[in-house]
C-alpha cells in the first residue's frame, strides 16, 4: 500500500471522528442545558417559599426536591452568589436569582457537583458512537479493497498510463486495451520498464536485442524513432536520449 493509499483509511477515520465529536458535543451541550434549566426551575420554586435569607439544610432539601433530573438531586446545593458571576468555569449552575423580603435582599445560585461523565451518561451518544463504528468499519473496508486491488494488479508494472503484464509480456493503455507494439518494440519497452529509473544504456540495449550485430546502433535508432510515434499516439510516455547515459522512459 503506497503512501497516498495509506492516507485513505486515516482520512475516513478522521472525518467520521470529527463528525462523532461534533454530534457528541452537541448532545452533551443539550444535556448540560437541560440540567441548568432544571437548576433554574428548582431554585425559583425554592425561593418562592423561602422566609429568611439564611441557607439552611431545609433550603437544600427543598431545592433538591424541586429538581426533576435524578442525577442532580444528590449532587446539588444552593449558595450565595454575586450578581455578575457569569464566568464559564465548566460548573453546572443556575442563573443568579434575587430573593427579597422586606428590607432583606440576597442573590442565590443553584450549583451541581455533577462531573463531566455524569452529564455524558445523561446525554444521548448513540449517534456519535454509531459514527465512530461506521468510520472504523469504512476504514477497514477501504483497506481491504485497496489490498485486493493491489493483489489484482500485482501482475502489472505501471509507468504513467501504461501497464506491462508480467504474465503475458504485453502492454496495455489506461482503457485496458492492448497497445500494438511490434515484438522488438515490446522487448525494448520491457527493458525500460524493468530497468532502474526506467533508464538503459545504448550498449546494453544493443547487446540484449542484437547481440553481435554490426549495425545494431542503426537498428536501435530506427526502432526508437518508430516506437516514439506509437507512444505519442497511444500513451502519455516518451523516450528521451541522454548523452552518455542512454534511453530513459518518461511519463
Amino acid at each position: 500500500m503506497d503512501k497516498q493509499q495509506r492516507c485513505i483509511p486515516i482520512l475516513i477515520v478522521g472525518i467520521f471522528t470529527l463528525m462523532a465529536c461534533f454530534t457528541g458535543y452537541g448532545s452533551y451541550s443539550h444535556s448540560a442545558q437541560m440540567c441548568e434549566r432544571d437548576l433554574n426551575f428548582a431554585l425559583s420554586e425554592t425561593l418562592k417559599h423561602k422566609k429568611s435569607e439564611a441557607i439552611t439544610p431545609d433550603t437544600i432539601r427543598v431545592f433538591r426536591q424541586n429538581l426533576t433530573i435524578d442525577v442532580l438531586k444528590n449532587k446539588s446545593f444552593v449558595a450565595f452568589s454575586v450578581a455578575d458571576e457569569n464566568s464559564d468555569d465548566g460548573v453546572l449552575k443556575s442563573k443568579a436569582q434575587k430573593w427579597k423580603r422586606g428590607d432583606s435582599e440576597q442573590i442565590y445560585r443553584g450549583y451541581s457537583l455533577c462531573s463531566f461523565w455524569d452529564v455524558v451518561r445523561m446525554s444521548d451518544q448513540r449517534l456519535s458512537l454509531s459514527l465512530l463504528i461506521v468510520g472504523m468499519i469504512s476504514a477497514a473496508f477501504s483497506v481491504l479493497v485497496i489490498r485486493r486491488r493491489q493483489e489484482a494488479l500485482g501482475d502489472f508494472i505501471f509507468v504513467g498510463d501504461v501497464a506491462l503484464s508480467v504474465s503475458d509480456g504485453f502492454f496495455y493503455d489506461k482503457s485496458k486495451k492492448r497497445i500494438a507494439f511490434t515484438p522488438m518494440q515490446r522487448q525494448f519497452m520491457s527493458l525500460l520498464f524493468h530497468a532502474e529509473g526506467h533508464e538503459i544504456s545504448q550498449h546494453d540495449v544493443c547487446e540484449k536485442l542484437w547481440h553481435g550485430k554490426d549495425n545494431a546502433a542503426e537498428s536501435l535508432y530506427t526502432l526508437v524513432r518508430r516506437l516514439r510515434k506509437v507512444l505519442g499516439e497511444a500513451t502519455d510516455l516518451s523516450i528521451e536520449l541522454e548523452r552518455g547515459k542512454g534511453y530513459r522512459l518518461i511519463s
